[in-house]
């Protein structure tokens, strides 16, 4: 397999050649704009598969808890609730502006794209920011108050899990730690107040990555089976509507949620483990729009392609009547030569692996041939193996 090192740089200078006259930003979107079209026009690229380990942890049960109608704040006794065991560290510059703002803290360990930060905790202007960006010495993140140089940023492990009292209470998220014995819901408790309950924080919901864009397996190493993919939430609220399965049966279900507070896919665990659990999978992941001069396009395809693309747009841009580069008809010459180079990227690449012809369930646990599942619907109320499926 070709790897090709053009960057946007590169890329950039053969459009303007082609069609003198126009601005870098320009060019810059219209490369962007065929880089999404090529990456869009098959459902998966070889190159683009990577895998991670997902961990899931013990539940945490640890003391009793009180909530109040109307309040987001849950009050523990003898609860011991780690508040910076993620992140723990200052901002050394002060931060003026509100929005979104690039910070650069004392140190990034524990920050991520999927990170919800407690800022200033125990000020007057302490608040809870999601991480929208990260870079290699800094993040951003939307801030809706300024903060002094040295303000705290933390964040607990318990950060992002599931908090519930009964099977008869909704499934919360715990937004943030404020204390051994205060956090924060993500909503509001509009029940009866309660106090001294027993409760449960368990990870039901995870998210793969930042770069998500499908997941192609998923396995459980510590039952050894594979993960089902893609369950509706219907189906689930239709088989366990209360999520009262615990641990049932060996087959643990992906459910697709939608995007978290940071804009992330996210994924329910069903049933949600209450035990260490591992999961390894394998997904496929977007690629990021070129920005800088040394940003490369996807490595695995020709990059003529990209800019034969973007010399089509540029031909058809009028930048007014007389403008002399104006021509579509040219333009349609390198639109064909797109096309006809976007599709033999993606034979080479149905060559490389084939993946045209799966069906999703032959992904999950029955594969039954190489074609099997053409010719053959499984209705899923037939696979029932039990409460724990």
């Amino acid at each position: 397999m070709s790897m090709y090192s053009d960057s946007l740089g590169s890329m950039t200078g053969r459009v303007a050649n082609a069609r003198p006259g126009l601005s870098s930003l320009d060019i810059r979107d219209w490369l962007n704009d065929r880089i999404r079209q090529a990456l869009g026009s098959r459902t998966y690229w070889t190159d683009l598969i990577t895998s991670k380990v997902l961990y899931v942890p013990d539940a945490y049960e640890t003391g009793t808890v009180s909530v109040v109608e109307g309040s987001r704040t849950v009050t523990g006794v003898g609860t011991a609730w780690p508040v910076n065991d993620v992140v723990g560290t200052t901002i050394p510059a002060a931060i003026d502006d509100i929005g979104y703002v690039e910070v650069t803290p004392l140190a990034m360990t524990g920050i991520t794209e999927d990170s919800v930060l407690f800022v200033d905790a125990g000020d007057a202007d302490e608040e809870v920011v999601s991480v929208v960006e990260l870079k290699r010495d800094s993040f951003i993140a939307k801030f809706a108050n300024t903060h002094d140089a040295g303000a705290t940023i933390t964040q607990s492990s318990l950060a992002g899990l599931q908090f519930r009292i009964s099977v008869t209470d909704p499934v919360f998220t715990v937004r943030n730690v404020v204390s051994a014995t205060e956090l924060e819901l993500t909503d509001f408790w509009w029940a009866d107040s309660e106090s001294t309950q027993s409760y449960r924080i368990v990870k039901m919901y995870l998210t793969i990555s930042s770069k998500f864009k499908d997941i192609l397996a998923m396995k459980d190493e510590q039952t050894g089976w594979p993960v089902r993919l893609h369950v509706p939430v219907t189906e689930v609220n239709h088989r366990d509507a209360r999520r009262t399965f615990t641990n049932a049966g060996s087959l643990i279900q992906l459910v697709d949620l939608g995007p978290n507070e940071q804009g992330n896919y996210q994924h329910e665990l069903w049933p949600a483990p209450s035990s260490r659990r591992q999961f390894t999978c394998l997904f496929y992941k977007q690629w990021p729009d070129l920005v800088n001069e040394n940003d490369r396009p996807p490595w695995f395809i020709n990059p003529s392609i990209f800019v034969h693309g973007a010399i089509a747009d540029a031909l058809r841009f009028k930048k007014d009547e007389k403008d002399p580069f104006f021509n579509p008809t040219l333009a349609e010459v390198y639109e064909k030569r797109f096309l006809q180079g976007l599709e033999n990227a993606k034979n080479e690449d149905e060559g490389r692996f084939q993946k045209a012809y799966q069906y999703r369930y032959s992904k999950v646990f029955m594969p039954m041939g190489a074609d099997y599942w053409q010719g053959h619907t499984p209705e899923i109320v037939s696979w029932d193996f039990g409460a724990g499926y």
